[in-house]
C-alpha cells in the first residue's frame, strides 16, 4: 500500500546522534509522523558526544516510515568547511527530490535554511524557516564572532535571502518578531508565522526518591547535604558562573556538573570563584 502522507524533507545541522538532535529533533519528527512522512538530512560529527546510537535512530525512524540521510559535518577549514557542507546538503536534497519528491523543506536554523534555498526552497518547493535563534547576534553575544566581522556580515547578507524566500516562519518567542519584521527580507511580506516555545518532556524528569538516594550515596553525600546540579553546555551565552557563585555562597554546598564539556573548561571558572 502506498504511503499517502505528505513527504517532508527535514534538514538539521545538528547530528541526530548528539544530545540536541536526539532530544529535540527526533521527538518532533516522531510525534508528527502520524500525519507526515519525513526524510531527515543531518550532519553528523566524527567525534563528539553520542546520546543515541545511529542504529537505534534508524530503527525508530523506520518504525514510523521515515528515512535518514547522514552527511559528515566539517569544521577544520572554517568558512570553506561551511561552504562544502552547504553544497553537500543542497546536493542531497536535489537527489532526494529526483527519486522521492517532497512537498516541503523544514529547515532547522540558518545553515539548513541556506541549504534549502540552494535546493530550490521557496521557489520550486515551499520551505519553512525554523529560526532557533538569531545566529549572527547570538554568536556576537557568545563572544565567538566579532561585531561587523566577515562571518557576521556574510550571515546577515544571507539572512535577507533566507527570509525573503521563506514560505513560513517558526520562532521560539514573540519577542523576536519585531526585530525580524524590520529586516530587509521581510519588508512588504507577511508569511505564515508560528511561535513554538521550547518545552520539556516531564516523563524524563519524574521524581524518584530511591534513585535519588542511590545517586547521593554514590557521590558520598548525606541526605542533608545541599547539592546543586548544572546540566548542559558550559560557556558562551550559558551562565555557568551563576551556578558556581550559588555554590560558593552556600557554605557546605556541593555542585555537580552533568555535561560533555571537558573538565579543564569547568575547573577554570570554578578556580576563579574560589570553589
Amino acid at each position: 500500500m502506498s504511503d499517502s502522507r505528505p513527504h517532508v524533507a527535514y534538514v538539521s545541522y545538528n547530528g541526530l546522534t548528539e544530545p540536541l538532535g536526539a532530544s529535540q529533533v527526533l521527538p518532533y519528527v516522531r510525534e508528527l509522523s502520524s500525519t507526515y512522512r519525513f526524510t531527515l538530512v543531518s550532519f553528523e560529527k566524527a567525534h563528539g558526544p553520542v546520546a543515541r546510537e545511529a542504529a537505534d535512530i534508524d530503527a525508530e525512524l523506520g518504525r514510523h516510515g521515515n528515512l535518514w540521510i547522514r552527511l559528515r559535518y566539517h569544521r577544520a577549514a572554517g568558512l570553506l568547511s561551511k561552504a562544502w557542507d552547504l553544497a553537500m546538503g543542497a546536493r542531497a536534497l536535489r537527489r532526494l527530490a529526483q527519486r522521492d519528491p517532497y512537498r516541503l523543506i523544514h529547515a532547522r536554523g540558518y545553515v539548513p535554511a541556506a541549504i534549502a534555498v540552494r535546493a530550490g526552497g521557496g521557489r520550486e518547493v515551499p520551505y519553512l524557516f525554523d529560526i532557533r535563534g538569531l545566529q549572527a547576534e547570538e554568536s556576537v553575544d557568545a563572544g565567538t564572532w566579532r561585531p561587523g566581522g566577515l562571518r557576521f556580515r556574510l550571515t546577515k547578507r544571507s539572512e535577507r535571502t533566507l527570509l525573503a524566500r521563506a514560505s513560513g516562519i517558526v520562532t521560539l518567542t514573540n519577542a523576536v518578531r519585531p526585530h525580524l519584521r524590520a529586516q530587509p527580507g521581510l519588508r512588504g511580506r507577511d508569511p505564515p508565522w508560528q511561535v513554538i516555545p521550547c518545552c520539556v518532556d516531564l516523563d524524563h524528569f519524574r521524581f524518584d526518591a530511591p534513585a535519588r538516594a542511590r545517586v547521593r550515596e554514590s557521590l558520598g553525600l548525606a541526605a542533608s547535604d545541599l547539592l546543586l546540579v548544572y546540566s548542559g553546555s558550559i560557556g558562551t551565552w550559558y551562565s555557568t558562573e551563576t551556578a558556581i557563585r550559588a555554590a560558593r555562597d552556600h557554605a557546605g554546598a556541593f555542585l555537580l556538573f552533568l555535561t560533555f564539556t571537558p573538565q579543564d573548561v569547568i575547573d577554570a571558572p570554578c578556580a576563579t570563584e574560589g570553589l
